[in-house]
C-alpha cells in the first residue's frame, strides 16, 4: 500500500468516525501533525523519487486540511524549510521539485510564515523577532539562499516535457503570489538574487524567452505540451503586467528591466514575437491566442512609454 493510499485510508477512517461518533473522546481525531512529521522524515531518509513524491503529496494534503491563518504556522518549522531548500534542487527530479514548490506555496499562504520568509530588514521586526533573527542568522541565511536557488532552478529547469512545463508554471505562480503580497513580498521578488547575480524579474523574462524559442523551433509536440507552455506564458505575462501597472511598484519594475541593455533587448524581442498573431500560436484557440497577444502588447507598450518618459525627463 502506497504512502498516499495509507493517508487516504486514515482520512476516510477519521471522517467516518466524525460522521458516526462526532467528537467522542473514545474516537479521537487523527494526529495530523505526527503524520506530517513522519512524512517529512521519509523525505529526508529516502532518496527514491516516487517515495518522496508520495510523502510530500501527503504533507500537502494535510496542509490543505488546515486553516491557513491560524493552524498552518505550527507546521512551518526551520527544519521543514531546510528540507524544502534541498527538495527544490534539480538533482531530486522535477516531480519532487513540483511537489516541494506546492508545499512551499501552502506554507507561505500562512500570513505569519510569509512575513518571516520575506522580511530581512530588522527595522521591520519586533524586538523579540530581532533577537531570534540574530541568533539564527547564519542558519536562516543558508536556508533562505537554498530556497532562492531552488526556486530559480525550477523557473529555468531544463527539458521541454509536460512535467518540466508544470514545474516552471508552479514556480512562477509562487513568485507571483509573493510579489503581490505587499511591500516585503515585492522587495523579495525584485531584490533577491541567485548566486549568479540574477533577480527573479530577469529570470522569468529569460524563462519566457526560452519558451518562445522552443515555440518557434518547428519541433513536433503534443497538444498537451503546447497547452502547458501557453499556460506558463500566460502566468508570466499576467505577473509582468500586474507589476508594471501597479502605481507603487511600476517604476521600480520597469526601471529594473530597462537598466540593462541586454535584459531590455531580450524583453522587447520576446514581447514583439508574442504580440503578433500567426504561426507562433499554432494549435491555440482564438480567445487564448488573443489573450496572450493582448498581454504581450500591453506589456511592451508600458515599457516603451516608460522609456519615452525617461527620455523626456533626461
Amino acid at each position: 500500500m502506497s504512502v498516499k493510499t495509507n493517508y487516504c485510508h486514515l482520512e476516510s477512517v477519521n471522517n467516518e468516525k466524525d460522521r458516526s461518533f462526532g467528537t467522542s473522546a473514545s474516537f479521537p481525531s487523527v494526529d495530523w501533525i505526527s503524520i506530517f512529521d513522519l512524512m517529512h522524515q521519509i523525505t529526508a531518509r529516502k532518496t527514491e523519487e516516487c517515495i518522496r513524491v508520495e510523502a510530500i503529496s501527503v504533507m500537502n494534503l494535510i496542509l490543505m486540511k488546515t486553516k491557513f491563518s491560524s493552524e498552518r504556522e505550527m507546521f512551518g518549522v526551520m527544519a521543514l524549510f531546510e528540507s524544502i531548500s534541498r527538495l527544490l534542487r534539480k538533482e531530486v527530479g522535477s516531480r519532487v521539485q513540483e511537489q516541494a514548490v506546492h508545499l512551499l506555496f501552502l506554507l507561505l499562504n500562512c500570513p505569519k510564515l510569509l512575513v518571516k520568509f520575506c522580511i530581512r530588514d530588522e527595522d521591520n521586526m519586533e524586538d523579540g523577532e530581532v533577537d531570534r533573527a540574530q541568533k539564527d542568522t547564519s542558519t536562516f541565511q543558508g536556508v533562505f539562499s537554498g530556497i532562492l536557488e531552488g526556486l530559480a532552478e525550477c523557473v529555468i529547469c531544463a527539458g521541454n516535457g509536460i512535467q518540466e512545463m508544470k514545474l516552471r508554471r508552479r514556480a512562477v505562480i509562487i513568485l507571483a503570489f509573493i510579489a503581490s503580497s505587499g511591500k516585503s513580498g515585492f522587495e523579495f521578488f525584485l531584490s533577491s538574487r541567485t548566486p549568479q547575480g540574477v533577480n527573479f524579474l530577469e529570470l522569468v523574462i529569460r524563462a519566457l524567452a526560452m519558451e518562445t524559442e522552443t515555440e518557434t523551433s518547428g519541433l513536433a509536440e503534443t497538444q498537451d505540451i503546447c497547452k502547458e507552455r501557453h499556460l506558463f506564458m500566460r502566468e508570466v505575462l499576467i505577473l509582468l503586467n500586474r507589476l508594471a501597472s501597479n502605481p507603487i511598484y511600476a517604476t521600480a519594475v520597469l526601471g529594473a528591466l530597462t537598466s540593462s541593455k541586454a535584459t531590455l533587448g531580450l524583453t522587447i524581442d520576446v514581447m514583439k514575437r508574442m504580440s503578433r498573431k500567426g504561426r507562433f500560436y499554432d494549435g491555440l484557440k482564438e480567445p487564448q491566442e488573443s489573450e496572450l497577444v493582448d498581454l504581450a502588447h500591453s506589456f511592451i507598450t508600458r515599457i516603451l512609454s516608460f522609456l519615452g518618459e525617461c527620455l523626456l525627463k533626461g
